[in-house]
């Protein structure tokens, strides 16, 4: 969002310097007009190109001008209005009324009920632990298919990779091993000695 104020003050500003360099050139073909009677519709042709120019960048500036000032004043912009919804038992023009009688619902009709839908009910998110790969001395840490030493390694994660600890945990081989999401999204097994718990 900032993006269009900053764009919009180096498009003001290099837009004044336009601008005022135009002026400078106007005014001084102006007095060469004035001075040099001999090339007079040169002169007044190269001043009359730097008024353009002059005009040119003016309106550029004022135009990024309103980039610059667009945000502070779009809240101010007011909303358009929403159509009103009239209730369908309404008296309209073509309804008459006898004296004594007051618009509305006649005895035979029933009112509208009043549908409310309660919201529909948002379940919370759970946040899963996470956990750091480490006690392994620097060799890491062998991510396996299933639980347990027979299970393929399909991943070696280094000490300090975080890992989402899932709610899966097995003794297997006389180890306990726990499920887990590594950071490219795949599941694999770990023993629990090479897990550091975060939260």
């Amino acid at each position: 969002m900032i993006l269009i104020p900053l764009l919009s003050l180096g498009i003001f500003i290099l837009c004044l310097v336009g601008a005022l360099i135009s002026f400078q050139y106007f005014t001084h073909f102006q007095s060469m007009v004035q001075m040099d009677r001999v090339h007079i519709v040169d002169q007044r042709q190269r001043a009359q190109t730097a008024l353009g120019y002059l005009v040119a960048f003016s309106f550029a500036a004022l135009l990024a001008l309103t980039g610059i000032l667009y945000p502070a004043f779009s809240g101010f912009i007011p909303q358009p209005l929403l159509p009103v919804a009239t209730e369908p038992n309404a008296p309209d023009a073509q309804t008459t009324l006898l004296p004594g009688e007051t618009p509305g619902f006649s005895p035979t009709q029933n009112p509208p009920a009043a549908t409310t839908e309660p919201p529909p009910e948002v379940a919370p998110t759970r946040i899963l632990p996470t956990a750091l790969i480490g006690n392994t001395g620097g060799a890491g840490a062998n991510i396996r298919s299933i639980p347990g030493l027979g299970g393929v390694i399909i991943e070696v994660l280094t000490d300090g990779t975080r890992v989402i600890l899932l709610d899966e945990l097995q003794e297997v081989d006389g180890f306990d091993w726990q499920k887990i999401e590594m950071p490219d999204t795949r599941e694999g097994w770990i023993v629990t000695q090479y897990l550091i718990p975060e939260n």
